[in-house]
């Protein structure tokens, strides 16, 4: 191989660079400013060169690598990643690397040429907040999330993960769904915008049988909202819940935010919901792991 190099770089110049030659915009962000600052809090940025030219770029933190470009005129993506998996693996001594949101046009050449695992694909949706006609079954009803109900939207949450699409690729952790849902309470209580959240519950008993967990980040460009979780009770499916939840949340929404997004595994059958209720859909983006074969 040709002599190449990768050497560290200033985080604020590798995001300009990222930002203008990167493939893809997964993450859906349309605002200059976003893309460019999401990197000023990254470390171990790197360009790659190759005869002393510049021929891309990649973060690697630990074992995981993240954000390649490559820089026009050079376009060989099999020679980058051959490159950057050399260089990283050197680098941090282990026989395995993880691979994070990297892009379909990655993704197939790295699944063909380097026979890397895919370890799951997901993809970013968004639409305009607007006024909603909201319709809920007579049997339910709506209720606003408080502290005290987050033990009962953590068990909701296991029970519906742990016959759900997601179940396939990972068992559910009610540890790790307490950590997020707290995390997005405080996050959401900060901005003043939990109240873009709604649980349902069922008019005879009051039991919790649906929760959107939704509201603006602090760090969050444009004011955009987001929804971190729609989850139903396995019984209490196909009755409208999930519709009628996120409908409310779009409909609360408009009056602060202007647009909401969510993210999704590529293939969950939610993915139907979230089309037929104005979402659009970004490229899919996948998290690899990749054992070196030296």
């Amino acid at each position: 191989m040709d002599k190449c190099t990768c050497t560290t770089v200033n985080s604020e110049k590798f995001a300009i660079y990222h930002t203008i030659y990167t493939d893809s915009n997964i993450f859906l962000r349309f605002d200059w400013n976003e893309r460019v600052n999401v990197f000023k809090s990254k470390v171990n940025s790197y360009f790659v060169f190759l005869k002393d030219k510049l021929i891309g770029g990649f973060i690697l933190l630990d074992d995981q690598v993240s954000y390649p470009f490559m820089y026009p005129p050079f376009n060989d993506r099999m020679l980058f990643w051959k490159i950057v998996l050399d260089f990283a693996y050197k680098t941090c001594s282990k026989n395995e690397l993880y691979l994070t949101n990297i892009s379909d046009l990655d993704v197939n050449l790295l699944n063909k040429q380097f026979s890397v695992t895919i370890k799951m694909t997901q993809r970013r949706m968004l639409r305009p907040t607007e006024q909603s006609n909201v319709v809920l079954c007579k049997n339910f009803y709506f209720d606003e999330p408080t502290i005290k109900d987050i033990p009962n939207i953590v068990q909701t949450v296991f029970e519906a993960h742990s016959s759900g699409f997601t179940s396939k690729y990972k068992a559910p952790d009610k540890s790790e769904i307490e950590k997020a849902i707290n995390m997005r309470f405080q996050a959401f209580l900060q901005t003043e915008s939990l109240h873009l959240s709604t649980i349902v519950k069922d008019i005879d008993n009051h039991d919790l049988v649906g929760v959107c967990i939704a509201g603006i980040y602090p760090d969050s460009p444009n004011n955009f909202s987001t929804i971190h979780q729609v989850s139903v009770i396995p019984e209490y499916r196909r009755k409208g819940i999930a519709e009628a939840m996120m409908l409310k949340t779009i409909n609360i929404a408009h009056t602060i935010s202007p647009v909401i997004t969510l993210g999704v595994m590529v293939g969950n059958p939610a993915e139907q919901l979230y089309t037929k209720l104005g979402f659009s859909s970004g490229p899919s983006y996948s998290n690899l792991t990749y054992t070196f074969q030296g």
